[in-house]
């Protein structure tokens, strides 16, 4: 018997797989980062309505002493 798979095929595609598979394992987070640093609303996250943030400060405004990919995530988080 063949079993075919139906694996994502573009960047976008694997992302939001990615997105998925976070939120099956965080259903208590309203939004999830993937690893290319892209938010995603969580489909298993049933609470309140949590609205994305929009960027205030640049991330070049935050504090010298954090790290450039936590900043990146501070300034993007929602």
């Amino acid at each position: 018997m063949d079993v075919q798979v139906d694996w994502p095929s573009t960047e976008a595609e694997w992302d939001r797989a990615e997105a998925r598979e976070i939120g099956a394992a965080h259903p208590e987070r309203a939004w999830v980062s993937t690893d290319r640093d892209v938010w995603h609303r969580n489909p298993f996250y049933s609470g309140p309505e949590v609205p994305i943030l929009k960027m205030t400060k640049p991330c070049s405004s935050l504090r010298s002493t954090e790290s450039k990919h936590g900043a990146q995530r501070r300034c993007h988080a929602p």
